[in-house]
């Protein structure tokens, strides 16, 4: 699971993603004595529309759970707490973490966590996430929290966007989020589903991984060989941003895609794949960094035993001949890069014909 505290991605309200994060100087601190929900912009003058989401971010910032647990869908209380149960008995089969059941059962027995209600176990979660702040964090919270925009997207769904500051050390972060809501019956309530997909998506696309890969193992050629025998290795893949394994690991070394390509040590040697997995240039250096620009430093050994360092373009020619002791990224049609001669070391810039632009000298 996530190593970030749970209760951080839940205060003051159920948060359904971070939209953006602004890094400001901290100011003083905030004095407030009640909770505030000032509108900086508001796209809708439905009034019962306003008066649900000021109601409802009163209720979070004054930390009223009942208030909370009565705006929120109960069809999507069943399916958070479905979800959690269900990730709760995976985990506890291959990797128990207490910090789990403590977080959303309040320390309590998987078993004891499937009797509760649905109502009864949200409010634990909320306990544990909202108990997460002390007097002082929720307070900067409180007093920073504001609406920023109210949107009808639908005549039975809306959009609130609502920020609010968390500090820590010498800076304040100002978080903004978007919660959904949704007019059904007679009322307006707070709607989960992304955060419920959420709570157990990891989960599942780690274990269904871990499942893929035991179903590959093969048995001892040898029965009659010791298991000591047995060494570990790493190899190296891909996953997208779901944590889903899209390239198999099958590389000694790997680092990152760039403008579609990324550098991978197969054997000893490095070489470049597409996003597909394909091998489009091969392994043929000894060091290689992403691609900028088009063009991407890669490093092979000269005759006299030294790595010196060139540049090639995305179909493997090298464009630029190797013979820099170091080599930077292409930014701006300029790469930095550094060569030694007689002890001493210069440091330059290259055009993309690998023409010096601009030198300085010092010693080593």
């Amino acid at each position: 699971m996530d190593e970030r505290t749970p209760g951080k991605e839940l205060r003051p309200a159920l948060a359904h993603g971070d939209r953006t994060t602004v890094r400001t100087p901290r100011p003083g601190s905030h004095a407030m004595d009640t909770p505030r929900t000032p509108y900086r912009c508001l796209m809708d003058q439905d009034p019962a529309l306003i008066a649900f989401a000021n109601a409802y971010f009163r209720a979070c910032l004054r930390r009223d759970l009942d208030a909370i647990v009565a705006a929120v869908y109960p069809g999507d209380l069943d399916k958070l707490k479905h979800n959690v149960v269900w990730c709760a008995q995976a985990m506890a089969e291959i990797e128990p973490d207490p910090r789990f059941l403590e977080f959303f059962a309040g320390g309590r027995s998987i078993e004891d966590l499937r009797v509760l209600s649905p109502r009864q176990f949200f409010q634990n979660l909320l306990r544990g996430s909202m108990g997460t702040a002390d007097g002082g964090d929720w307070q900067d919270i409180a007093s920073t929290f504001r609406i920023e925009a109210i949107q009808r997207t639908s005549d039975l769904t809306a959009t609130v966007a609502y920020s609010f500051e968390t500090a820590e050390d010498d800076t304040t972060e100002r978080i903004e989020k978007e919660m959904e809501l949704q007019f059904i019956g007679d009322r307006w309530y707070v709607m989960l589903q992304p955060g419920v997909r959420r709570v157990s998506e990891e989960v599942r696309l780690r274990l269904d991984d871990s499942q893929r890969r035991r179903s590959r193992d093969e048995p001892l050629r040898d029965p009659e060989a010791a298991s000591e025998e047995l060494e570990p290795f790493e190899l190296w893949g891909f996953r997208d941003a779901n944590k889903r394994v899209v390239i198999e690991p099958r590389f000694t070394r790997a680092g990152k895609f760039s403008e579609g390509l990324a550098p991978v040590r197969i054997f000893k040697k490095w070489g470049y794949i597409s996003a597909a997995g394909e091998l489009v240039i091969k392994a043929l250096y000894d060091r290689a960094k992403p691609f900028s620009e088009g063009l991407a430093a890669v490093a092979l050994e000269n005759d006299d035993g030294e790595t010196v360092w060139g540049y090639i373009d995305r179909e493997g020619r090298m464009r630029i001949k190797p013979r820099f002791e170091t080599a930077g990224v292409f930014r701006d049609d300029v790469a930095k890069v550094s060569v030694t001669n007689q002890g001493r070391k210069r440091t330059f810039f290259i055009d993309r014909k690998g023409t010096a632009q601009e030198a300085s000298d010092s010693r080593n």
